[in-house]
Protein backbone atom coordinates (compact mmCIF):
# COMPACT_ATOMS: atom_id res chain seq x y z
CA UNK A 1 0.00 0.00 0.00
CA UNK A 2 2.87 2.39 0.74
CA UNK A 3 4.43 1.95 -2.69
CA UNK A 4 1.05 2.41 -4.36
CA UNK A 5 0.49 5.59 -2.35
CA UNK A 6 3.82 6.85 -3.67
CA UNK A 7 2.72 6.31 -7.27
CA UNK A 8 4.42 2.99 -7.98
CA UNK A 9 2.69 0.31 -10.06
CA UNK A 10 3.14 -2.49 -7.52
CA UNK A 11 2.88 -6.23 -8.10
CA UNK A 12 3.21 -9.04 -5.57
CA UNK A 13 4.11 -12.55 -6.67
CA UNK A 14 2.84 -15.44 -4.56
CA UNK A 15 4.95 -18.52 -5.21
CA UNK A 16 3.64 -22.03 -5.81
CA UNK A 17 1.77 -23.32 -2.79
CA UNK A 18 1.43 -19.87 -1.21
CA UNK A 19 -1.42 -17.39 -0.92
CA UNK A 20 -3.59 -17.21 -4.03
CA UNK A 21 -1.32 -19.74 -5.74
CA UNK A 22 -2.39 -22.56 -3.41
CA UNK A 23 -5.46 -23.60 -5.39
CA UNK A 24 -3.57 -23.36 -8.68
CA UNK A 25 -0.89 -25.66 -7.31
CA UNK A 26 -3.34 -28.25 -5.99
CA UNK A 27 -3.94 -29.91 -9.35
CA UNK A 28 -0.29 -29.87 -10.34
CA UNK A 29 2.66 -31.77 -8.97
CA UNK A 30 3.36 -31.18 -5.29
CA UNK A 31 7.08 -31.69 -5.86
CA UNK A 32 8.45 -28.32 -6.87
CA UNK A 33 11.94 -27.02 -6.20
CA UNK A 34 13.95 -23.79 -6.32
CA UNK A 35 14.56 -24.11 -10.06
CA UNK A 36 10.80 -24.31 -10.65
CA UNK A 37 10.39 -21.11 -8.65
CA UNK A 38 13.08 -19.45 -10.80
CA UNK A 39 11.18 -20.29 -13.98
CA UNK A 40 7.95 -19.07 -12.40
CA UNK A 41 9.61 -15.77 -11.47
CA UNK A 42 10.94 -15.28 -15.00
CA UNK A 43 7.54 -15.97 -16.59
CA UNK A 44 5.80 -13.70 -14.09
CA UNK A 45 8.19 -10.84 -14.82
CA UNK A 46 7.68 -11.30 -18.56
CA UNK A 47 3.91 -11.15 -18.03
CA UNK A 48 4.12 -8.02 -15.89
CA UNK A 49 6.36 -6.26 -18.40
CA UNK A 50 4.00 -7.16 -21.24
CA UNK A 51 1.30 -5.30 -19.32
CA UNK A 52 3.18 -2.27 -17.94
CA UNK A 53 5.54 -1.91 -20.88
CA UNK A 54 8.82 -1.44 -18.98
CA UNK A 55 11.30 -3.42 -16.84
CA UNK A 56 10.63 -3.80 -13.13
CA UNK A 57 12.36 -2.89 -9.89
CA UNK A 58 12.51 -6.24 -8.07
CA UNK A 59 12.45 -6.36 -4.25
CA UNK A 60 12.96 -9.79 -2.68
CA UNK A 61 13.13 -10.82 0.96
CA UNK A 62 14.77 -14.07 2.11
CA UNK A 63 13.85 -16.74 -0.47
CA UNK A 64 12.64 -13.91 -2.72
CA UNK A 65 16.10 -12.36 -2.65
CA UNK A 66 17.71 -15.69 -3.48
CA UNK A 67 15.33 -16.05 -6.42
CA UNK A 68 16.10 -12.53 -7.63
CA UNK A 69 19.84 -13.08 -7.95
CA UNK A 70 19.62 -16.68 -9.18
CA UNK A 71 17.04 -15.95 -11.86
CA UNK A 72 19.01 -12.95 -13.10
CA UNK A 73 22.36 -14.75 -12.98
CA UNK A 74 21.02 -17.50 -15.23
CA UNK A 75 19.67 -14.90 -17.68
CA UNK A 76 16.15 -16.29 -17.50
CA UNK A 77 14.73 -12.79 -17.94
CA UNK A 78 15.92 -9.41 -19.17
CA UNK A 79 13.08 -7.57 -17.52
CA UNK A 80 14.72 -6.45 -14.25
CA UNK A 81 15.80 -2.81 -14.12
CA UNK A 82 17.18 -2.89 -10.58
CA UNK A 83 17.04 -5.15 -7.54
CA UNK A 84 16.93 -5.04 -3.75
CA UNK A 85 17.71 -8.11 -1.65
CA UNK A 86 16.57 -8.09 1.98
CA UNK A 87 18.00 -10.80 4.22
CA UNK A 88 18.69 -13.28 1.44
CA UNK A 89 21.84 -15.06 0.31
CA UNK A 90 22.75 -18.09 -1.75
CA UNK A 91 25.50 -18.71 0.83
CA UNK A 92 24.02 -20.15 4.02
CA UNK A 93 26.84 -22.14 5.58
CA UNK A 94 26.44 -20.10 8.78
CA UNK A 95 22.63 -20.05 8.75
CA UNK A 96 20.75 -21.20 11.85
CA UNK A 97 18.63 -23.37 9.53
CA UNK A 98 21.67 -25.61 9.06
CA UNK A 99 21.10 -26.89 12.61
CA UNK A 100 17.79 -28.38 11.47
CA UNK A 101 19.09 -30.02 8.28
CA UNK A 102 19.35 -33.36 10.11
CA UNK A 103 15.53 -33.48 10.08
CA UNK A 104 15.32 -33.38 6.28
CA UNK A 105 15.38 -37.19 5.77
CA UNK A 106 12.31 -37.45 8.00
CA UNK A 107 10.58 -34.53 6.26
CA UNK A 108 11.16 -36.15 2.86
CA UNK A 109 8.68 -38.88 3.76
CA UNK A 110 6.07 -36.28 2.78
CA UNK A 111 5.96 -34.44 -0.56
CA UNK A 112 4.73 -31.24 1.11
CA UNK A 113 4.95 -29.95 4.66
CA UNK A 114 1.72 -28.22 5.65
CA UNK A 115 1.74 -25.37 8.13
CA UNK A 116 -1.65 -25.75 9.84
CA UNK A 117 -0.31 -27.66 12.84
CA UNK A 118 2.56 -25.20 13.21
CA UNK A 119 0.28 -22.16 13.17
CA UNK A 120 -1.95 -23.71 15.84
CA UNK A 121 0.74 -25.06 18.18
CA UNK A 122 4.23 -23.57 17.83
CA UNK A 123 3.38 -20.03 16.70
CA UNK A 124 1.19 -19.08 19.71
CA UNK A 125 3.96 -20.23 22.09
CA UNK A 126 6.76 -18.29 20.41
CA UNK A 127 8.45 -15.02 21.44
CA UNK A 128 7.95 -15.34 25.18
CA UNK A 129 11.44 -16.46 26.25
CA UNK A 130 13.60 -15.02 23.46
CA UNK A 131 14.80 -18.55 22.69
CA UNK A 132 17.18 -19.68 19.96
CA UNK A 133 14.14 -20.41 17.82
CA UNK A 134 12.71 -16.92 18.41
CA UNK A 135 15.99 -15.21 17.53
CA UNK A 136 15.98 -16.90 14.14
CA UNK A 137 13.10 -14.69 13.07
CA UNK A 138 13.18 -11.40 15.00
CA UNK A 139 15.51 -9.28 17.08
CA UNK A 140 13.54 -9.10 20.33
CA UNK A 141 14.50 -5.51 21.19
CA UNK A 142 13.18 -4.35 17.85
CA UNK A 143 9.77 -6.05 17.65
CA UNK A 144 6.81 -6.20 20.02
CA UNK A 145 6.26 -9.88 21.01
CA UNK A 146 2.50 -9.72 20.42
CA UNK A 147 3.03 -8.37 16.92
CA UNK A 148 5.68 -11.03 16.29
CA UNK A 149 3.25 -13.81 17.27
CA UNK A 150 0.52 -12.41 14.99
CA UNK A 151 2.91 -12.19 12.08
CA UNK A 152 4.35 -15.62 12.82
CA UNK A 153 0.91 -17.26 12.72
CA UNK A 154 0.29 -15.85 9.24
CA UNK A 155 3.72 -16.38 7.75
CA UNK A 156 3.80 -20.13 7.22
CA UNK A 157 2.69 -21.72 3.97
CA UNK A 158 2.95 -25.28 2.57
CA UNK A 159 6.49 -26.03 1.42
CA UNK A 160 7.69 -28.75 -0.93
CA UNK A 161 10.35 -31.06 0.48
CA UNK A 162 11.98 -31.04 -2.97
CA UNK A 163 12.51 -27.31 -2.45
CA UNK A 164 14.05 -27.96 0.96
CA UNK A 165 16.36 -30.61 -0.53
CA UNK A 166 17.72 -28.17 -3.08
CA UNK A 167 18.05 -25.33 -0.56
CA UNK A 168 20.19 -27.65 1.57
CA UNK A 169 23.00 -27.20 -0.98
CA UNK A 170 23.29 -23.57 0.16
CA UNK A 171 24.73 -24.85 3.47
CA UNK A 172 27.90 -25.87 1.61
CA UNK A 173 30.69 -23.31 1.24
CA UNK A 174 30.14 -23.09 -2.51
CA UNK A 175 26.55 -21.98 -2.09
CA UNK A 176 23.25 -22.91 -3.69
CA UNK A 177 23.27 -25.29 -6.65
CA UNK A 178 20.78 -26.26 -9.34
CA UNK A 179 18.54 -29.23 -8.63
CA UNK A 180 20.64 -31.49 -10.90
CA UNK A 181 23.85 -30.39 -9.18
CA UNK A 182 25.41 -29.11 -12.42
CA UNK A 183 25.27 -25.36 -11.80
CA UNK A 184 26.68 -23.43 -8.87
CA UNK A 185 24.74 -20.17 -8.91
CA UNK A 186 27.60 -18.26 -7.31
CA UNK A 187 29.64 -18.87 -10.47
CA UNK A 188 26.98 -17.08 -12.53
CA UNK A 189 26.46 -13.95 -10.40
CA UNK A 190 28.78 -11.96 -12.67
CA UNK A 191 26.02 -12.10 -15.30
CA UNK A 192 23.81 -9.71 -13.31
CA UNK A 193 23.97 -6.43 -15.22
CA UNK A 194 21.59 -4.17 -13.29
CA UNK A 195 22.21 -2.19 -10.08
CA UNK A 196 21.50 -4.20 -6.94
CA UNK A 197 21.33 -3.27 -3.27
CA UNK A 198 21.85 -6.14 -0.82
CA UNK A 199 20.69 -5.45 2.75
CA UNK A 200 21.60 -7.59 5.74
CA UNK A 201 20.33 -7.39 9.31
CA UNK A 202 22.99 -7.23 12.02
CA UNK A 203 21.27 -9.99 14.04
CA UNK A 204 19.84 -12.01 11.16
CA UNK A 205 20.51 -15.66 11.97
CA UNK A 206 18.95 -17.05 8.80
CA UNK A 207 20.95 -14.98 6.31
CA UNK A 208 23.81 -13.40 8.22
CA UNK A 209 25.12 -10.01 7.09
CA UNK A 210 28.41 -11.73 6.28
CA UNK A 211 26.68 -14.14 3.90
CA UNK A 212 24.79 -11.31 2.19
CA UNK A 213 28.02 -9.32 1.86
CA UNK A 214 29.78 -12.35 0.37
CA UNK A 215 27.09 -12.69 -2.27
CA UNK A 216 27.04 -8.97 -3.09
CA UNK A 217 30.82 -9.00 -3.61
CA UNK A 218 30.34 -11.32 -6.60
CA UNK A 219 27.77 -9.08 -8.31
CA UNK A 220 29.41 -6.37 -10.48
CA UNK A 221 27.11 -3.38 -9.92
CA UNK A 222 26.06 -4.02 -6.33
CA UNK A 223 26.18 -2.34 -2.95
CA UNK A 224 25.93 -3.92 0.49
CA UNK A 225 24.19 -2.26 3.43
CA UNK A 226 24.07 -3.63 6.98
CA UNK A 227 21.28 -2.45 9.25
CA UNK A 228 22.26 -2.34 12.93
CA UNK A 229 23.78 -0.24 15.68
CA UNK A 230 27.33 -0.66 14.39
CA UNK A 231 26.21 1.05 11.18
CA UNK A 232 24.62 3.98 12.98
CA UNK A 233 21.03 2.71 13.25
CA UNK A 234 19.08 2.94 16.49
CA UNK A 235 18.50 -0.80 16.85
CA UNK A 236 19.64 -4.18 15.63
CA UNK A 237 17.76 -6.01 12.89
CA UNK A 238 16.79 -9.67 12.60
CA UNK A 239 15.36 -11.58 9.66
CA UNK A 240 11.76 -10.34 9.57
CA UNK A 241 12.58 -6.97 11.12
CA UNK A 242 13.91 -5.94 7.71
CA UNK A 243 10.43 -5.86 6.19
CA UNK A 244 8.25 -4.45 8.97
Amino acid sequence: NYFVSQGWDTWIMELRGSGLSKDRSAGATSQWNFDDHMNDVAKTLDTVVSIVGKPVHFVGHSLGGMLLVSTASMKLTKNIRSGVVLGGSIFMSDSAWKSYSCLLPVAQIFPVLHADWFQKTVAPCSFYLNSFWDKMFFCSENVDPKFARRMFRKNWEPISTSLLSQLKSSFDEGGLMSSDGKVKYADELHNIDFPLLAIGGSCDQQASPESVRKMAALIPNSEFLQLGKSSGYECEYGHFDLVI
